[in-house]
């Protein structure tokens, strides 16, 4: 497990990924992004991947909306998801597109 400073402030951190595949799939893990989903995103569109699995929170709207104002901290999958949704806006439709899979626990 990588351990790195929690700092938001900084911007121009460089971005940590671990990489790590069980039997048939590849994980990777980005730490150190001031952006998370953005960056998720960017690094999505350089592997092109076939599919992404994106975890999602239980938690209900409001206590989402207060650590987002509090903490800076939001829905990260459904922030992807709306980062990729809007960026395949501007591409051409022949460009492949992963299938993409929102779960929680």
């Amino acid at each position: 497990m990588s351990t790195y400073s929690d700092n938001r402030s900084e911007f121009l951190a460089p971005l940590k990924l671990q990489v790590s595949r069980d039997e048939e799939n590849y994980v990777i893990e980005i730490f150190g992004a001031s952006v998370i989903a953005n960056s998720i995103a960017y690094v999505s569109e350089l592997l092109d991947p076939i599919s992404i699995f994106l975890g999602l929170t239980r938690n209900n709207l409001m206590e989402q909306s207060l650590r987002y104002i509090l903490l800076g901290e939001g829905e990260t999958g459904l922030m992807v998801y709306k980062t990729l949704l809007t960026y395949w806006e501007w591409t051409p439709e022949d460009d492949v597109r992963p299938l993409i899979f929102l779960m929680s626990d």
